[in-house]
């Protein structure tokens, strides 16, 4: 597989199956990701990945959590607003997704607030302090190990709502306090029944690159 067929044909599975990823092939996947560059090549990832047993304890604190009504710690991910062009494109991503739900939405956020029936998750985290940057290099380690994960014949998905809960995650995966869980990269085979993994978002065309002679 190429990497134009890898960009391609990944897309964020909202719903996996209950099939553990072979110890091997995640190893792969996750060596690809380590070659990912960085600032000054300081490789400021913390790497934590969680297995079916750990994701299945993580489901367990994490609904906890939300039954005991704690705050979820979003804010970081969406301080700030949306621009106004790209509102559009946010209200057809969560029309598509209801679209492809049969119950209005509803399967969605069980899928949700069951982080995906991931089998496997990989955390990203960076120590508390660092330069901006450091974001970025983490985001860059992201995608290299989702497009890893499409050429192995696994799908993936980023997700926000994975680290919503970062006591928890820090809980059931020993991840110290001088951490911060960036985001939660869950890592499976898709389920081919499930409606919303038909769905895809469109993407801006090329006429929309601002080119200068």
């Amino acid at each position: 597989m190429t990497v134009h067929q890898a960009l391609w044909e990944r897309f964020s599975c909202r719903c996996f199956l209950n099939k553990p990823v072979e110890p091997q092939l995640l190893e792969a996947v996750l060596g690809d990701a380590m070659r990912s560059p960085s600032c000054e090549n300081s490789q400021p990832w913390e790497v934590f990945v969680a297995g079916p047993q750990a994701m299945e304890r993580l489901r367990q604190e994490v609904e906890a959590c939300r039954k005991e009504k704690q705050p979820q710690d979003l804010n970081r991910r969406f301080d700030g607003n949306w621009t106004p062009e790209m509102q559009p494109r946010i209200d057809a991503y969560f029309d598509g997704i209801c679209a492809h739900e049969p119950r209005k939405n509803f399967d969605y956020t069980m899928q949700k607030r069951q982080l995906f029936y991931a089998p496997a998750m990989v955390y990203l985290c960076l120590p508390e302090g660092l330069p901006t940057w450091s974001v970025f290099d983490t985001g860059i380690f992201a995608q290299s190990l989702m497009l890893s994960a499409t050429e192995h014949g696994l799908a993936s998905i980023a997700s926000a709502v994975s680290v919503a809960y970062p006591q928890a995650v820090r809980k059931v995966l020993g991840i110290p306090q001088k951490f911060w869980p960036v985001i939660g990269i869950g890592l499976g085979y898709p389920d081919p029944q499930a409606p919303v993994n038909h769905f895809r978002t469109d993407r801006r065309g090329m006429e929309q690159i601002h080119r200068l002679p």
